[in-house]
């Protein structure tokens, strides 16, 4: 919004503060990764570091509607045998961790006082819209003897709205 752009016909001093406003912002959208789903224990000795779980046939690991308290069915893994690695691949095909999404917004104006003088108002807005991205996902499963009662779960978000606020005087 520069000069003789304005939508206001002003002539007087109420035309400075429409004029010479600068808007930007960004705006970042992410897929979710791949879920690692792991064992709670290792059970090897500390032979085998990278264990996997055990699938079990016929039960879906995905839920129709994945929720914060909800985000994959636990029940479709199982704790591996003592001194076993797991038959589940490293990461599961259909289990995606929740995407994120961040919207960020700048506001500026500048205002000469004279040629060599100005002040600029400058306005951030980082994740403006507050929308909280979920993170955190329990992917440990336990043995039937004590299972894990956040396995599935998710526990945790991220991204509240910052705003910062600006004047600079420059001479």
């Amino acid at each position: 919004l520069g000069p003789s752009k304005s939508m206001f016909p002003y002539t007087d001093w109420r035309r400075y503060l429409v004029e010479g406003w600068s808007i930007s912002g960004m705006t970042s959208v992410y897929g979710g990764d791949p879920l690692a789903i792991y064992p709670q224990f290792n059970n090897t000795g500390g032979v085998g570091q990278a264990l996997r779980v055990n699938t079990l046939p016929g039960v879906d690991p995905s839920v129709p509607n994945p929720r914060p308290d909800l985000w994959f069915n636990p029940l479709a893994f199982t704790q591996p045998d003592d001194f076993t690695i797991g038959n589940a691949s490293r990461t599961h095909s259909s289990l995606r961790a929740p995407g994120s999404q961040n919207h960020d917004l700048s506001l500026s104006k500048r205002f000469a006082l004279q040629a060599d003088r100005a002040v600029e108002f400058s306005a951030v807005a980082f994740n403006f819209v507050n929308h909280a991205n979920w993170t955190d996902r329990d992917t440990m499963i336990g043995p039937a003897s004590a299972p894990n009662a956040n396995a599935g779960k998710i526990i945790g978000s991220r991204g509240s709205r910052v705003i910062q606020l600006g004047l600079r005087y420059s001479f």
